[in-house]
């Protein structure tokens, strides 16, 4: 291993920087994703590893959480980033938007057709992976797929923050709702109507009733 005891550089690591300058080690990655990263993002597969190294000894409970908090960016766009950057492995300048751009060429195939989503039984479904940036991959093949011009309306500032949200407008996700069981009963009887059809609240009154001696 080599320790930096020189200038710290973006792409610098932290195993090899000592570790009272971590800080300005995130502070030129900062400055990086401020002023390039939208020019070329292929960086974000060093920092995502890292992250992954790193997270608990910076106090945070997951690298998806120390990639927000420190970097300032979402997660959800990071790791797609990274699955198509390990994918393609392109050796130029790669602007993040690419990955979406990406996603609008490449949809999954119809239902029913072996080709570009559809595997044959000797590769891999895609439905059968489980890293989440990959899912957030699959995800948007299925909008490119199913109703494209959701696309264009993904992003921090759009009418969709996150992949999951325009999945669930195109009806690829179907919503779980939650109830928080809050010490007002009157809160929790409401939450339980808007989501339980008359039926589903008489069942569930019959299951919650005490057993007759």
């Amino acid at each position: 291993m080599n320790i930096n005891t020189g200038n710290i550089y973006h792409q610098d690591k932290f195993r090899d920087t000592p570790r009272a300058q971590w800080p300005a080690l995130l502070r030129e990655r900062r400055m990086y994703i401020e002023t390039q990263f939208e020019y070329d993002c292929r960086c974000i597969v060093q920092y995502l590893d890292e992250a992954e190294d790193v997270y608990a000894e910076l106090g945070y409970d997951s690298a998806d959480e120390m990639i927000q908090q420190e970097l300032l960016i979402k997660p959800e766009w990071v790791r797609i980033a990274v699955t198509w950057l390990n994918q393609e492995q392109p050796t130029e300048a790669t602007p993040l938007q690419l990955v979406l751009e990406q996603a609008k060429t490449q949809p999954l195939a119809a239902h029913g057709e072996i080709g570009n989503g559809r595997k044959d039984e000797s590769r891999p479904s895609d439905r059968s992976s489980t890293s989440y940036g990959e899912t957030q991959a699959y995800l948007l093949r299925r909008i490119a797929r199913d109703q494209p011009e959701l696309l264009d309306q993904i992003g921090p500032d759009k009418e969709f923050r996150s992949v999951r949200a325009a999945a669930i407008e195109a009806g690829i996700i179907k919503p779980v709702p939650t109830i928080r069981l809050v010490a007002d009963m009157a809160v929790v009887a409401s939450k339980l109507r808007q989501h339980l059809t008359q039926q589903q609240l008489l069942g569930l009154i019959n299951l919650l009733a005490p057993p007759q001696p």
